[in-house]
């Protein structure tokens, strides 16, 4: 991929290694992070360095902050009046690093060489689609900032991208006609004059990539109607005994992560397995390949488990924008699921296409340490790798997400139900284990 200007890569985890891997190290001018025991190291001849050193020497180039949990990092950019920054998370799924990694050479929107093409969103993706196209011979490309872009920012972009066309409106163009590409999520369609133009969303376009769509998923379709089920997370509450009572009712359980160190303790197994957490596909991947569960859901972000067994099936997963009230909820796990913070949000997404009535979450206490990793954040001490990656977590956008999915089930005559003995879990109506059996 060619770019305009080199980036800086706030983040030296997963995320931001993935980012590398898709831009391009030769795009990259060097990564930011916090962790002392990261700096003076390097990820594919790219430097690793401190905040203090990228305000020095860098600070002047745009910074991708690639974290998902992004608002601290935020809050450090502007206190040191650094405006220039793109948040990974404000981006299309494939950005990110979900769905098809080539994605500008396959994207499935439809640009005219000769008309202009107006990129609404000032964001990562925008100014990647500008180049793209500019580089595909479209010679009227404007880029128009988008409306939830403050002073500052807007001022930053104007100085770092003085080379492209940038209009604060479709008016300033005057009678000329075209395309608006909307690459951003916070669009309004009505702000905008089109009476020469055409529009088409480019920030949401799993929809028209056939790849995504696995057909395989389908015979899961309602074949759990009618029933009740439980989710069975992996908080400290969840109890052996518990599961050996789903084990003799033969209730339908979804369970998830790391479940499979409880199974030395318990018949039980569940029915349903999903995980979605890149982090843990890579620390748990063949734990999760010799799992003694019939139906693993895995997300197509590590391709090794493709072709291993009759049992996996492959979900395209779909990061919303974190932390919005406009999260959305799929009812056709064969096209996508959609990531909101925690696996429970995917779990409560297979649940409504099994067709399950009402269903029970248990073990999702909901009261996790700063790092996640922590053992007590978990039913047992072995949850915990040794040397396993921490596991950021936040409670807000995990409350976004859980209160979608309580709408959704509302509104789609699915109950959902917190039954954990404890935790802090609110947005649910509690309902008491031990008196449904």
């Amino acid at each position: 991929m060619k770019i305009y200007q080199k980036i800086v890569v706030w983040g030296s985890g997963i995320r931001g290694k993935g980012f590398i891997d898709y831009i391009g190290c030769e795009n990259v001018i060097v990564i930011v992070d916090n962790g002392l025991s990261r700096e003076h190291s390097e990820y594919c001849s790219v430097p690793i360095v401190g905040f203090d050193t990228y305000l020095e020497k860098y600070r002047d180039y745009f910074i991708v902050i690639t974290p998902m949990i992004y608002e601290d990092i935020v809050e450090q950019l502007k206190e040191n009046q650094v405006f220039q920054y793109f948040v990974l998370a404000e981006n299309p799924s494939e950005i990110q690093g979900y769905g098809i990694a080539d994605i500008f050479e396959h994207l499935p929107v439809r640009y005219d060489v000769g008309a202009c093409n107006v990129i609404y969103g000032a964001e990562l993706f925008g100014t990647l689609l500008y180049d793209f196209l500019r580089n595909k011979g479209c010679e009227r490309v404007f880029i128009m900032l988008h409306n939830d872009m403050d002073f500052q920012r807007r001022e930053a972009y104007r100085k770092c991208y003085h080379m492209f066309n940038i209009i604060d409106n479709i008016e300033q163009l005057g009678n000329k006609y075209g395309k608006i590409f909307v690459t951003v999520s916070d669009y309004n369609i009505e702000s905008l004059d089109k009476k020469n133009w055409t529009e088409e969303n480019a920030f949401d376009f799993s929809d028209r990539i056939s790849a995504y769509k696995n057909i395989v998923l389908e015979k899961f379709k309602n074949v759990e109607k009618g029933k009740r089920g439980f989710i069975v997370c992996t908080g400290p509450s969840l109890r052996m005994e518990d599961l050996n009572m789903l084990d003799i009712h033969d209730e339908v359980c979804i369970s998830m992560n790391k479940i499979s160190y409880a199974f030395s303790y318990t018949q039980w197994r569940p029915k349903y397995y999903i995980c979605w957490d890149r982090k843990m596909l890579r620390e748990f991947n063949e734990q999760i390949k010799m799992m003694d569960v019939q139906n693993k859901f895995l997300p197509d972000v590590e391709n090794h488990f493709w072709n291993n067994s009759d049992e996996i099936y492959q979900f395209h997963c779909h990061v919303c924008m974190p932390g919005t009230s406009d999260i959305q909820f799929s009812e056709d796990i064969s096209k996508k699921i959609y990531c909101g913070y925690t696996v429970t949000y995917a779990a409560l997404q297979l649940s409504y296409y099994l067709g399950l009535e009402d269903v029970y979450i248990i073990g999702a206490d909901f009261d996790y340490t700063m790092d996640t990793n922590e053992a007590c954040n978990h039913f047992v001490k072995e949850y915990v790798a040794p040397n396993g990656q921490t596991n950021l977590f936040s409670r807000k956008g995990c409350i976004v997400a859980y209160k979608r999915a309580r709408e959704f089930a509302e509104e789609h005559g699915m109950r959902i139900w917190n039954a954990t003995r404890g935790g802090k879990l609110e947005v649910f109506e509690r309902a008491d284990f031990d008196k449904l059996f």
